[in-house]
């Protein structure tokens, strides 16, 4: 399987530290997770998040967000790649980035807890709707067993909701963060 998601971890100082390897990392679920993340550092942490209390809590609550860590020195595997994601976090600057054939879309940016905390919220919600969508008027169908539970979902939102707001942002505000949507693509 190759590897998927690559996250370039920047240091303070503005270069790279480590690069973390996902099979599977697309930003419906790695930003809700960074902002899971950093939510949970800011309640429990007295000391700035650091590459190493990410690892602990992936270990923990997301451990198929990280396949490998390498040193940024080493050469970057040629598998295919579908996502690039930018994290710094002091100051905090969050770049998803998404493979669009051979080029290279931004697809959210965040710079403020705020921004992250409604990016997330914005994508639970929308994965709740669909998964409503898709099990709407269905006893239990067969995938269904693969989906997220919707409530559960919106729980999630709600509680992103609440971080952005703690942080500046309203939900009737101007959408937070630049998205790209994706071209429909053609047969």
């Amino acid at each position: 399987m190759p590897e998927r998601a690559i996250l370039d971890w920047i240091g303070p100082d503005d270069q790279i530290q480590a690069r973390i390897y996902s099979r599977w990392a697309p930003p419906a679920q790695q930003l809700p997770a960074l902002a899971d993340f950093l939510a949970d550092h800011t309640a429990t942490g007295t000391e700035p998040p650091t590459l190493a209390h990410y690892r602990a809590w992936t270990h923990d609550h997301g451990p198929h967000l990280i396949t490998a860590i390498v040193t940024p020195g080493a050469p970057e595997r040629t598998a295919t790649v579908d996502y690039r994601y930018r994290v710094r976090l002091h100051p905090l600057q969050i770049t998803a980035r998404t493979r669009t054939g051979t080029d290279w879309a931004t697809t959210a940016q965040a710079d403020s807890p705020a921004t992250l905390y409604a990016h997330a919220a914005q994508l639970l919600a929308e994965q709740a709707t669909r998964v409503r969508t898709l099990t709407h008027g269905q006893p239990r169908p067969p995938y269904a067993a693969h989906l997220a539970d919707p409530a559960a979902l919106a729980a999630a939102a709600s509680w992103h909701e609440v971080n952005a707001a703690a942080a500046g942002w309203w939900p009737d505000d101007p959408a937070p963060l630049h998205r790209v949507d994706h071209p429909t693509r053609q047969p």
